[in-house]
């Protein structure tokens, strides 16, 4: 491709100056509209790419925001800012190790010594940044695998657990075995990574023409509707990837960009009109598909809820007004977001990012209630039981897996986070020990139903038990029930380790089995030794 005329130049420029008054004003969309036409008419300026990345970041649209940052940093290695953002970006989604290099890249190409004012203010901003990276990361080290985000999953492929249950895939067709974990995690990973393959394919032919294959952002979120577990970056570039598809497919299939849901509510049916099922289907579908992933990112990440949840709220929005504007239409030709398992895998993510947020701001936050939660988690379980598997629905048949993805597990964790609201009832009504007593005896029946949804081999059916056992342990259940649930959780544990001994929740799951032999220990010694009987009030022997 040739280079840019002056002519084109000229015209970059402009509308860069237009896009920088509109950055400073706060008008970052505006803003990046008018880098984005400056980059057609210039798409070898790096400050173009810079400026574009340093919209996205007040945006919190960190995917573009990253992309358009290594682009500058591809374009001028030495363009100090262009790393910085690129630093920021990868922070915010969670790739400490890439956003610790690009601080690196970013100090090192300020002089060495005799710095002006303005580079000794940018070396001061890089070397904080640097530190914030670093703290985080050593913190997410020891956090849960809900908090530490997506992209920290080390992987040793034959130990991962859609590898174990892989092999264990035979047995399981020959013993007729449905109710495991292994069917689950096994479709996810073969969906997440077709996608994944097709993903790896695309590539930049020219400066502004990408070739790659579509259906890649389609596999990868059916993967993660069925089980987000299944997430992991095998590559470095992966990030890079992942942007390349998105805009290769929402370009392809001229999906919406731009705009909310009430824009395509507007634009979809004149579109459908104009075009028919074959123009609308495919950019309704990657529209959706890309403001999911994004909303997984956000939320998985750590980076922004509430950036995550107002994607989830658009998605769910466009989902439920198709369905219901479209509710006579073939499967094949509306397609299959539409579909009430789709849209229950949705509200699912939803709801869980919704959860975490409660967890890290609070419950003093008026941003996230507990009367929020358990409406999101009230209308699953509506749904779930108002709507049974059944062996077809419109014609497609459903396997083991999609039976616990989209209707055992969606229940389970709708159970959970009702569980988690009477939890949080129970721990606010400590000065009235009725009103708490009732608290936790609601929460751990919910728990109690969470785990069960499980089959016995998920790590997440002992760890519910676990949840389960606190309560029982609130409340002074005899020891007899208590042990009996300490069985239950040692058994399960067992179980699930054959399977997710090293996925990224394991050490979670090990550190509550420590707790519960601690207090079973201490329980049958005593139970020995006459200080106890079965009928002691488990809350005599501390839980720690």
């Amino acid at each position: 491709m040739s280079s840019p005329s002056e002519q084109s130049k000229t015209k970059a420029e402009e509308l860069k100056i237009e896009g920088n008054a509109l950055q400073r004003k706060g008008d970052y969309r505006g803003a990046h509209t008018k880098y984005s036409e400056a980059i057609k008419f210039n798409s070898e300026n790096a400050i173009l790419f810079a400026n574009r990345a340093a919209a996205s970041l007040s945006m919190k649209e960190f995917l573009d925001a990253a992309y358009d940052a290594q682009k500058a940093t591809t374009l001028d290695r030495k363009f100090s800012k262009a790393w910085a953002r690129l630093a920021k970006a990868s922070h915010e989604l969670c790739l400490y190790s890439k956003s610790i290099e690009a601080w690196k890249e970013a100090l090192s190409c300020l002089p060495a010594s005799n710095l002006s004012p303005v580079e000794l203010k940018l070396k001061a901003q890089y070397e904080d940044g640097w530190r914030q990276v670093e703290s985080a990361k050593s913190k997410i080290e020891n956090q849960s695998p809900e908090d530490a985000g997506l992209a920290q999953l080390a992987i040793i492929p034959e130990n991962m657990p859609w590898s174990r249950a892989s092999s264990m895939e035979q047995d399981l067709v020959r013993n007729k075995t449905f109710s495991t974990s292994a069917w689950v995690i096994m479709a996810a990973y073969k969906e997440f990574s077709e996608g994944v393959q097709t993903m790896k394919r695309i590539r930049m032919v020219e400066p502004n023409r990408l070739e790659g294959t579509l259906g890649a952002l389609a596999d990868i979120t059916n993967g993660l509707l069925r089980d987000d577990r299944v997430f992991h970056m095998d590559v470095n570039n992966w990030n890079e990837l992942l942007h390349r598809q998105v805009q290769f497919e929402c370009g392809v299939t001229n999906a919406w960009t731009t705009g909310g849901a009430s824009i395509i509510q507007e634009e979809a049916p004149k579109r459908l009109k104009a075009g028919g099922w074959s123009a609308v289907r495919p950019a309704l579908s990657n529209t959706v598909r890309t403001w999911v992933l994004q909303a997984l990112f956000s939320s998985k990440g750590n980076v922004s809820h509430e950036h995550a949840l107002s994607l989830y709220k658009s998605a769910i929005s466009i989902l439920e007004w198709g369905a219901k504007t479209w509710k006579d239409a073939r499967t094949a030709d509306r397609g299959v977001i539409f579909e009430k398992t789709f849209i229950r895998g949705v509200k699912r993510l939803r709801m869980e990012a919704y959860l975490a947020a409660c967890k890290k701001c609070g419950l003093n936050s008026k941003s996230y209630t507990l009367r929020k939660l358990m409406d999101m988690a009230a209308d699953i379980l509506a749904d779930v039981d108002g709507n049974p598997p059944c062996i077809q629905e419109d014609g497609l048949s459903y396997d083991a897996g999609s039976v616990l993805s989209f209707w055992y597990y969606p229940k389970a964790s709708a159970l959970a986070a009702m569980g988690f609201c009477q939890f949080e009832l129970a721990s606010q009504s400590k000065d009235d020990p009725e009103v708490a007593y009732a608290f936790w005896e609601e929460s751990g029946d919910y728990y109690m139903q969470a785990a069960q949804c499980f089959p016995q081999d998920d790590e997440q059916f002992p760890y519910f038990l676990k949840v389960a056992l606190e309560t029982q342990w609130h409340r002074g259940l005899p020891l007899k029930k208590a042990l009996e649930t300490c069985a239950g959780i040692r058994e399960g544990v067992t179980q699930a380790k054959k399977i997710w001994e090293h996925g990224a929740f394991w050490d979670i799951v090990e550190g509550n089995l420590a707790r519960v032999q601690r207090f079973e220990l201490e329980a049958l010694t005593g139970l020995m030794d006459g200080r106890y009987t079965m009928d002691t009030p488990s809350s005599s022997i501390a839980f720690v």
